[in-house]
């Protein structure tokens, strides 16, 4: 009963391609799955060759080892991705991704202390690797390559998924407004380009979300800490609590 009334005193949109939690914070959510996720074909057979020539390997995001698994399990690789990564630093940007890894995978990551892409980055570096593989997206975030290619360390990409709005969505989307939303969060660039195009204060995941967001006129409401749900959760207590 405590959690309903809780949820009563908000509502957030959120539009990423799997559920939130039924609260966060002080709010409830609703889920739209606005992205639609394509997995790119080979990009395990392309992994499965370029993973001794890396000291350590980085996921960026939980959709990275279900899209690697996909795939794997398309080519009959997947035991020799695991043993790959087995035989490598594998790390994760955060919590989540380190649990999609364990239950996708079967590997353990090491995590930042931090739970963003720029302390990934900057632990990589502490490590003292001369070379990273990262797998990831297009178009995710620059800090991991800039900050890594900055310090003098090998860095290369593997991409395992590309992600973009599904259109179908869209007329769902402006249902729920017009129903009453008092906060939209933006989980990644895609969504931010196309939250910015709609009436309602928003909610940044991390720095590179929040810099599009800016680039298109609009100032986050609040950015995350960590680039988490719990990060996020931490914004809209913030926001509820502190009202502008």
């Amino acid at each position: 009963m405590e959690d309903e009334a809780r949820g009563q005193r908000c509502v957030a949109l959120l539009a990423g391609p799997e559920p939130p939690p039924r609260f966060l914070g002080p709010c409830r959510t609703l889920w739209i799955p606005l992205l639609k996720i394509h997995v790119v074909r080979g990009s395990s057979t392309y992994l499965l060759k370029m993973a001794p020539l890396f000291e350590a390997i980085a996921f960026t995001s939980p959709r990275s080892p279900k899209a690697l698994r996909e795939d794997a399990e398309r080519n009959r690789i997947l035991r020799g991705i695991r043993e790959a990564l087995e035989a490598r630093d594998v790390w994760a940007v955060g919590p989540r991704t380190a649990s999609t890894l364990r239950e996708e995978l079967g590997v353990d990551a090491l995590t930042p202390s931090r739970y963003t892409t720029e302390s990934l980055a900057l632990e990589l570096v502490q490590h003292g690797y001369t070379s990273i593989l990262a797998v990831r997206r297009p178009r995710a975030s620059p800090t991991l390559p800039d900050t890594l290619v900055g310090n003098g360390i090998v860095y290369a990409e593997i991409h395992v998924y590309r992600a973009e709005i599904d259109g179908a969505w869209k007329e769902k989307v402006s249902a729920v407004l017009r129903g009453g939303v008092d906060y939209l969060v933006a989980t990644s660039s895609e969504i931010a380009r196309y939250m910015a195009m709609l009436d309602g204060r928003i909610i940044s995941i991390g720095p590179q979300t929040s810099k599009t967001l800016m680039g298109l006129g609009v100032e986050p409401a609040c950015e995350a800490r960590e680039s988490t749900l719990q990060g996020i959760a931490e914004c809209l207590e913030s926001l509820e609590h502190n009202p502008p």
